[in-house]
């Protein structure tokens, strides 16, 4: 990992106790989880599947935790708790709002394993 991405992503190696390999296996995950689960919170949020929807959210907000507790992590809990609570505008409107930031996350993780790869 270069500078630029241990200071990115310094609390997560925190929380993993510096373990690079361990952070560059969970990028793995999430690289290959991530997208899949962007396409179904949209469908079940479209479908107003909101159980389901708070499932997928939980499940992503758990997946991208390991790198980030902030944002969008932290809003992806607002998003759970709208679908548990039955209010499918603010729900969808919530989500709309964070995956921008979920999508430039991933794009983070993308190039962390890209940028880490054995030659």
């Amino acid at each position: 990992m270069n500078e630029t991405q241990k200071a990115r992503f310094s609390e997560a190696l925190s929380r993993l106790a510096g373990d690079e390999e361990m952070l560059l296996i969970l990028a793995d995950i999430a690289i290959e989880d991530l997208p899949p689960m962007v396409v179904h919170l949209s469908e079940q949020l479209a479908d107003d599947e909101l159980t389901s929807a708070a499932a997928t959210a939980h499940a992503m907000k758990g997946l991208l935790s390991s790198f980030e507790t902030g944002t969008p992590t932290s809003e992806l809990q607002a998003l759970i708790n709208a679908a548990r609570s039955g209010n499918t505008s603010e729900a969808q409107a919530l989500y709309t709002k964070t995956k921008p930031a979920i999508e430039q996350l991933l794009a983070e993780i993308e190039t962390l394993v890209q940028n880490n790869q054995p030659s």
